[in-house]
């Protein structure tokens, strides 16, 4: 939240979809990641496990990564509808 001139700017006040679904598979990555590592805990020689507990935890950090850079990357966002409305607000 910013204020100037006695008015009020929200940076950001809704998200949309992609970004709701990202961080949903964001936290169920990191989640299954925790579970396989208390189960490895108990399990020491299930190597499995441990395994398994790292490559969520790298896919976790990787949707972040390409979470902050939408337009680059792997998976990319198209900029058209973006376009769109800066013109249709531009007229």
């Amino acid at each position: 939240m910013h204020r100037r001139a006695n008015r009020t700017y929200y940076v950001s006040d809704e998200m949309n979809w992609v970004e709701i679904v990202w961080t949903m598979m964001i936290a169920a990555s990191l989640m299954l990641g925790v579970v396989h590592l208390f189960v490895w805990q108990k399990q020491r020689s299930q190597y499995a496990h441990l395994l398994f507990f790292a490559l969520a935890v790298s896919a976790a950090i990787y949707l972040i990564l390409e979470l902050d850079t939408p337009y680059s990357g792997l998976i990319t966002l198209s900029d058209a509808p973006l376009r769109l409305a800066l013109q249709h607000l531009g007229r």
